[in-house]
């Protein structure tokens, strides 16, 4: 009996290191995945801060351009955004006297 189980578990050598190799590609693999998830996740919080400070900037510029236009509604605050794209128009006094 224990010679039959004996040749039973005899595995081959070449199926050895298949399996070794296998287990190291997988280990790779889930290494890999994870330093990605970790990269995705810096990626992620990076798009969201500068978005953050983006919209923070928008906001500075909105209320900055529009308080004199909502004072004397006579400039709409479109107007003054698109205006403020162009680097000719440096002051919300000559963007409101081009409106008038």
């Amino acid at each position: 009996m224990a010679a039959a189980e004996a040749k039973a578990a005899v595995v081959l050598e070449s199926v050895l290191r298949k399996r070794k190799r296998e287990e190291q590609w997988a280990a790779d693999k889930k290494e890999k995945a994870l330093a990605d998830r970790k990269k995705a996740l810096e990626s992620r919080k990076i798009i969201f801060a500068r978005a953050k400070q983006y919209a923070q900037e928008y906001d500075a510029q909105v209320s900055t351009l529009c308080a004199p236009a909502l004072l004397d509604l006579a400039v709409p605050c479109c107007f003054l955004l698109c205006l403020a794209e162009y680097s000719c128009y440096d002051d919300v006094a000559s963007a409101s006297d081009l409106a008038s």
